[in-house]
């Protein structure tokens, strides 16, 4: 099944859903997922997936409530680390 399609969409019961999550591979897809959805339910919240930085405007352009990017994320927690002073005694 391919959830850009209004088709697709449709059989979902989209109109009627709260949440939607567009995760797949790809950012193209998921803005594509994004933009149906949000053209067929204006109340729907949805959290779209980007594995591109530079992609998560563009995620938010076509509709996303939230955006996610596991690579955003992972570089925060490791500046985080970095940046945490040493809490641990050396023996």
């Amino acid at each position: 099944l391919d959830a850009t399609r209004e088709e697709t969409l449709s059989h979902a019961d989209i109109t009627n859903a709260k949440f939607l999550v567009a995760a797949t591979g790809r950012d193209d897809t998921n803005i594509l997922i994004c933009l149906t959805t949000r053209s067929m339910n204006p109340k729907i919240h949805i959290i779209g997936r980007v594995a591109e930085n530079e992609n998560e405007k563009l995620m938010k352009s076509s509709g996303a409530n939230s955006v996610v990017s596991p690579t955003g994320m992972a570089g925060a927690a490791i500046a985080g680390i970095l940046h945490k002073p040493d809490t641990q005694k050396a023996d």
